[in-house]
């Protein structure tokens, strides 16, 4: 459990903390750049419904934590700048992932014969954010097309695949 907390603070810090080094600071002036999980709680996406999907048995979990809040315009460069916030929380998740790894390597090492229970527990755990790296990049129309305030996010990023028809 500890390790998705992990993973799910640091991917949501990573998108304020760039996006406040980028020119927005909404999501620090809302607390959300913060390891603290509770800061970042859905009721729903983060409590019910993964508690649901174990209540019934179901042989996969999801779940989602609040939205990063992320005024786009505030930015300095738009379009170079929405993608690196775009992709702090993955590149976040990416880092925890190879430190979970070198935390393998490094328990093996120094732990000798009793390290095979600990190199299992972290190898376990290690798998989870590079799940959330790669789910992140799964193509979702909605997301891809629209943005918050309605406006398509293709018509921002580049005026040709905002174009009708081009996605």
């Amino acid at each position: 459990m500890l390790p998705v907390l992990l993973g799910i603070t640091m991917h949501d810090a990573a998108h304020g903390w760039v996006a406040r080094k980028l020119g927005d600071n909404t999501a620090y002036e809302k607390g959300r750049v913060s390891f603290n999980p509770f800061r970042h709680i859905d009721l729903f996406g983060t409590i019910i419904l993964p508690a649901l999907l174990v209540v019934c048995r179901s042989p996969f979990n999801s779940g989602w934590v609040m939205p990063v809040p992320v005024h786009f315009q505030k930015l300095r460069h738009l379009r170079r700048d929405m993608v690196i916030v775009a992709a702090a929380g993955p590149f976040a998740n990416l880092v925890l992932a190879v430190g979970s790894g070198i935390l393998v390597h490094v328990t093996a090492f120094f732990s000798g014969g009793g390290g095979n229970m600990a190199k299992a527990d972290v190898k376990e755990q290690d798998i989870r954010p590079c799940l959330f790296v790669s789910f992140q990049y799964v193509a979702d129309p909605t997301a891809r097309r629209w943005s918050r305030c309605g406006r398509p996010v293709a018509e921002i990023a580049s005026p040709s695949l905002g174009a009708p028809g081009a996605l």
